[in-house]
């Protein structure tokens, strides 16, 4: 040591405090970080220690040696609490130090949220075998895969021997030593002398920086991605082909077999071209489309284009629905026809507008995309001295400033149905004459209502009322000939739903073009199966499917885990980009955290690009795009989307429907997204260009029973006859929308005074002579109670709706407050998302991560006043989840009716109830999770609940049930949730009214447009039905079920579901009998929304609930059914569920209902029989039950 030069001789000094100090520090201490701060208190102010010190140390020792680098504090603290411990009887336990993280700074930090660390990793005392059987933290602390300090405390430092101690002092300074001198051989006398050893050391010495946080955004909008730049460097994209997309998605080691199989989607298919009447034509929109589009519409227009666009221009009034696939030209549909009249109306010389357009779209992103297309084709049109085609848009974003003028000015509007009903419609005639709604309104021509399948359920009826008030005013104005044009690719029954979303009048002609001509590259579907995990038996699916005869017959084990479908999903997105030059791709996710959290896999992934392809990915070619984000945020990800600036986009549904997103070549789909209708909207997403040479579909099944049923029936994913029933038509025939009808009364007569019986066509559809009959009284009876007469005989707006209904009435489900996500960091303080009150005490109580474009904030303060949280980026690697809890309960009975069930001849002593139900969440506490899934750390929260009201059924379950239940070890709590799933599962066969034409009323409340949207239930959670510990929780035993949209009037579903439970519960109970499962299956009693996935099902105990319903025998039906426990589930040994003690409050104006039979069907004798009227008999129909009110009284 004597003979190093002077600057290595201090170097060594300065390790050798380092590595005595240090080491000894670690060996005594168990909550000691060894950051700068606290190794600089190891030195003198002589010995002159900088930060450049230890990194010179750290390039000087072998790789791996040291750690040194930024920490951030957050990630620091889990080092210093104990495991997670769980188990049934206690349930989740963990140890609490007493230290926080400032004390464990010792007193030398200075509050930065990094902390500087350095610390040895050479460390290698205890034996493999010794170190394997002691408990390993399952944290992976600092970046990449560094363990630093953490892995000392589990080699246990604080229980070796002083001799032991100072033998690793020792040997870590004669190795120090021996590489200082191995360096220095590689120079010169001349050279040492001339200190470029040390020189040359500085330059290799790395100094740790802290991260800057830099906005997402803000790096998308100033940084060139790959993508861009490398279509910058050709003129045309090269397109991939299927073959090219599988080899990559088979390449070792990616692939373990997670192909279940291959479909194909579309085969591919020539182009089918028909040519127009060019004589109604305006040439300059001739040149324009030939100049844009390379479009000759004497011979390039497909098929269904020419027909439709035929239908249009004809003298005759037609509307016309276009039921074509993806990507098959229905925007040029109603572009040309709007175009074209707008140009002859300029030509003709004729002053102002008059022909206007309504283009309606359901999201902002596809009117901006639809708007940018019919922009482009505007620009392209000769230059008209006259007057400019003038488009705009109206919506919730829209300037107040810009309004007046798109009022005065636009030709063609881009808007949406809340737009409509809020703004056009409640001001149409309240402003100046300069500035009214009025002229546009005369002047309307075309309404564009796209992606028709959007408006399904409740929300389709809301914007059927909505298109008879628009008709409504235009007819009172003296426009009376108003064409809907309507496109969707994924619809059954188009027409009828066509005419009732659109406010058509039976009487008007509807052309339905379905027969497409449009060219298509083929379209495969990959079903993939997230590869297997080994199990606590040390078993895979593999070694399962060994132990079977056939691999044909092989059906995966439920009990052995499988990589989760999130981290499968990034695995996959990654193997494609980086092997497959040129792709685009899109991701679709079911709810908004799957999107956050895959788009952190795929950023942690990003670190390790090297273990996929050697095409570059970075940071800005993957973008996430779902609501809450902030609209300035949204516009500049839909500018790259639209540019193709993008190699992938990760999204919520927002981007499924018919957005053009250059080129997209894949669509991996997240999971069954509640609808087939919607699964086949975002498979045809990709394959869209005009010389894609094919595209892939990839469906990756998570671990729910919905997902695992379609692994196994792949065939049911392909067939397109099974599209879901949208169920407004239904709706509205079946008394079910009452509340709704008569807020929009409420809208319209504020609108212009309404005559009961002239308006009565707007909003009455007409069918059949019974049912028309039923209506209009139904109508005339909501006007009449409803609504203010006034001395002319006008019926007018209630008071309490007044100074302004429309901002009383929503049109979706029911509008919530938002609450501002303001982003600290750096000190920014600028809102990044806006979220909705009902997911705060999920998504942003102190403490959580707040996952924002995949990247973690910490939510440092939540105002629920101000209605704010601040939230700042830190650089940790686990989420937080949130423990919850949710109890429905009743809280009034307006309602009661005995069950009748349909063989037995007078009604049972069971009630049925219907009133007012609420729903009560708790968020009690929230875990720390790592990316395997592992709790880190228990937290625990004091939130106030969250409390919705609205109006339900339920059925309380006869104890006789129970005891059934009980003497055959089943589960009484899995059996009440597997028979509300089985009724929820059957509800579209009776709210639609096609109990012989929905052929998914098999299938499970997934595909059930009702099921999934318009009613909810209270779902069980395993982790309080398997607990060996009794719960103060006790719930009663009910079915219980309440409207999900209305607010607290409810949608009307639930009391039609009221109306037919005898023929719903008939219809559920033999479904669930006839299924060929055991334990419960997709096909009766499971279902995707169920927020526990299905994890508490018992199908046995759920027929012995339905059979009590019905009056069957339940000792004889039990008979029948396998004994318990479950093989599902784990035996149930604390009583979770308890028979109802007590009834309901009735309200002061409870009604008790009797049920009758309806003579629906009537036969009469032939010719050759009497023709007396006493022989004229009725059938009995099992399919329609109607509710008379036999009392009505006070209690």
């Amino acid at each position: 040591m004597d003979k190093l030069p002077p600057e290595f001789k201090r170097l060594f000094r300065l390790f050798y405090i380092l590595n005595t100090r240090l080491t000894f520090l670690l060996t005594h201490s168990s909550s000691t970080i060894p950051s700068y701060d606290v190794i600089a208190k190891f030195y003198l102010p002589q010995d002159d220690l900088h930060p450049v010190d230890l990194a010179i140390i750290k390039a000087l020792l072998p790789e791996g040696d040291v750690f040194y680098d930024y920490v951030d504090e957050n990630q620091l603290h889990l080092l210093f609490v104990e495991k997670v411990d769980f188990n049934w009887k206690t349930g989740y336990h963990q140890h609490k130090e007493s230290e926080s993280i400032d004390d464990l700074k010792n007193g030398g930090g200075n509050n930065s949220d990094q902390i500087l660390i350095f610390d040895f990793r050479d460390a290698r005392i205890n034996s493999i075998a010794s170190t394997m059987f002691k408990r390993r933290k399952p944290n992976n602390v600092g970046r990449g895969d560094d363990l630093f300090f953490l892995l000392l405390k589990e080699l246990k430092l604080q229980n070796l021997t002083t001799k032991q101690i100072q033998g690793i002092i020792a040997s870590r300074n004669d190795k120090f030593l021996k590489c200082i001198n191995t360096w220095l051989d590689q120079y010169s006398d001349d050279e040492v002398a001339n200190n470029i050893p040390m020189d040359k050391l500085k330059t290799l010495a790395v100094l740790p920086v802290p991260q800057v946080f830099v906005d997402p955004i803000e790096n998308l909008v100033t940084s060139t991605s790959s993508s861009s730049s490398s279509s910058s460097s050709t003129d045309a994209k090269q397109y991939p082909t299927i073959d090219m997309m599988l080899k990559a998605l088979h390449q070792k080691p990616f692939y373990k077999d997670q192909i279940v199989t291959t479909k194909v989607l579309n085969p591919p298919r020539a182009a089918k071209t028909n040519t127009i009447n060019l004589e109604f034509i305006h040439p300059d929109l001739q040149l324009g489309l030939d100049s844009l589009k390379k479009i000759d519409l004497e011979k390039d227009l497909y098929t269904h284009q020419a027909q439709a666009i035929d239908a249009l221009i004809s003298e005759n009034l037609k509307h016309v629905i276009v039921t074509t696939s993806t990507s098959s030209g229905k925007s040029l549909i109603y572009q040309i026809p709007v175009l074209n009249d707008i140009l002859w109306d300029i030509d003709s010389g004729l002053k102002g507008r008059h022909s206007t357009a309504l283009f309606i779209f359901p999201t902002k992103a596809l009117a901006q995309d639809q708007k940018r297309h019919l922009q482009d084709l505007i620009d392209k049109l000769p230059l008209n001295n006259k007057r400019k085609i003038i488009i705009d848009t109206y919506d919730g974003d829209t300037p107040s400033s810009l309004r007046r003028g798109i009022r005065s000015h636009a030709d063609i509007l881009f808007t949406n149905p809340d737009s409509i009903h809020a703004s056009i419609l409640a001001h149409h005639d309240t402003l100046d004459d300069h500035s009214s709604w009025e002229h546009f309104l005369k002047s309307l021509k075309y309404v564009i209502m796209d992606e028709l399948h959007v408006y399904k359920g409740t929300f389709g009826v809301h914007v059927g009322l909505v298109m008879s008030r628009l008709r409504r005013i235009c007819d009172s104005l003296g426009n009376v000939d108003i064409q809907c044009i309507s496109c969707s690719a994924t619809i059954n029954d188009s027409v009828e739903h066509f005419k009732t979303v659109c406010g058509i009048p039976p009487t008007e002609a509807v052309v339905h073009i379905f027969e497409d001509g449009s060219p298509c590259s083929e379209r495969r579907l990959v079903i993939w199966r997230p590869p297997p995990l080994m199990n606590k038996l040390g078993k895979t699916a593999a070694t399962e499917q060994s132990a079977t005869t056939s691999t044909n017959n092989y059906t995966a084990s439920p009990f052995i885990p499988r990589e989760s479908a999130t981290t499968e999903l990034a695995k996959i997105l990654l193997q494609l980009l980086t092997n497959v030059p040129n792709i685009k791709v899109i991701v679709f996710c079911t709810i908004r955290k799957i999107c956050e959290l895959l788009m952190k896999e795929v950023k942690s992934l990003l670190k390790e690009q090297n273990k996929f392809g050697p095409i570059k990915v970075d940071n800005n070619d993957i973008m996430a795009y779902r609501g809450g984000y902030s609209k300035s945020d949204r516009r500049i990800i839909e500018r790259k989307m639209f540019n193709g600036d993008l190699k992938a986009i990760i999204a919520t549904n927002a981007l499924e429907l018919g957005i053009d997103l250059a080129d997209l070549d894949v669509v991996i789909t997240s999971q069954f997204p509640f609808l087939k209708l919607n699964l086949h909207q975002q498979f045809g997403r990709a394959g869209r260009a005009k010389d894609s040479k094919g595209s892939l579909a990839i469906f990756v099944g998570g671990s729910n029973a919905t997902d695992q049923h379609y692994m196994t029936n792949p065939d049911e994913l392909v067939d397109r006859s099974t599209y879901e029933d949208l169920c407004v038509t239904s709706l509205i025939n079946g008394g079910s929308t009452d509340s709704i009808m008569e807020a929009h009364l409420q809208c319209a007569a504020y609108e212009i005074p309404l005559n009961i019986m002239e308006d009565m066509k707007y909003f009455v559809r007409e069918t059949s002579d019974h049912d028309d009959l039923i209506k209009e009284n139904n109508y005339s009876q909501i006007v009449l109670k409803n609504l203010i007469k006034d001395n002319k005989g006008y019926y007018r707006t209630l008071p309490k709706y007044l100074p302004d209904p429309h901002t009383k009435v929503t049109i979706r489900a029911v509008e919530e407050d938002t609450y501002a996500v303001v982003d600290l960091t750096n000190n920014r303080n600028i809102v990044i998302e806006e979220i909705e009150a009902s997911r705060t005490s999920f998504s942003i109580y102190k403490g959580a991560i707040f996952l924002h474009q995949g990247l973690p904030y910490l939510v440092e303060e939540f105002n629920a006043e101000g209605k704010y949280a601040k939230v700042k980026r830190v650089d940790v690697d686990w989420i937080t989840q949130q423990r919850d809890f949710t109890d429905v309960d009743p809280q009034e009975t307006q309602l009661i009716k005995p069950l009748h069930p349909i063989d037995l001849p007078l009604p049972s002593d069971i009630p049925a109830y219907f009133g007012l139900v609420r729903s009560r969440t708790i968020v009690f506490g929230y875990f720390k999770v790592n990316r395997r899934g592992e709790i880190l750390e228990a937290e625990e929260v004091n939130n106030p609940p969250f409390i919705v009201d609205s109006k339900g059924f339920w059925l309380d379950i006869p104890s006789s049930a129970l005891d059934a239940i009980t003497k055959k070890s089943l589960s009484p709590a899995g059996g009440i949730h597997a028979a509300q799933h089985a009724l929820m599962n059957m509800l579209p066969i009776f709210v639609s009214g096609g109990a012989t034409t929905n052929p998914n009323a098999k299938f499970s409340g997934a595909t059930s447009s009702v099921g999934e949207a318009e009613l909810i239930t209270e779902c069980k959670a395993p982790e309080k039905e398997f607990a060996k510990r009794q719960t103060t929780r006790i719930r009663p035993a009910r079915l219980i079920f309440y409207d999900a949209k209305g607010g607290i009037d409810g949608s009307g579903i639930s009391a039609n579901v009221f109306k037919q439970i005898d023929h719903i519960l008939y219809a559920t109970y033999n479904r669930v009998v006839d299924c060929e499962c055991v334990w419960g299956c997709p096909l009766c009693v499971c279902a995707s929304f169920c927020k526990e996935s299905n994890a508490v099902m018992s199908k046995p105990a759920a027929i012995i609930i339905l059979a009590a319903f019905l009056g069957l025998d339940i000792l004889l039906v039990a008979e029948g059914l396998p004994d318990g426990p479950e093989e599902n589930m784990p035996s149930i040994e604390v009583e979770t569920v308890a028979p109802v003690a007590a009834p309901i409050k009735f309200a002061t104006d409870v009604q008790i209902v009797q049920t009758r039979r309806i003579p629906n069907e009537v036969q009469i004798k032939q010719e050759d029989e009497k023709e007396d009227d006493n022989e004229v008999k009725q059938e009995e129909e099992d399919v329609e039950l109607d509710t008379s009110i036999i009392k009505k009284e006070t209690i």
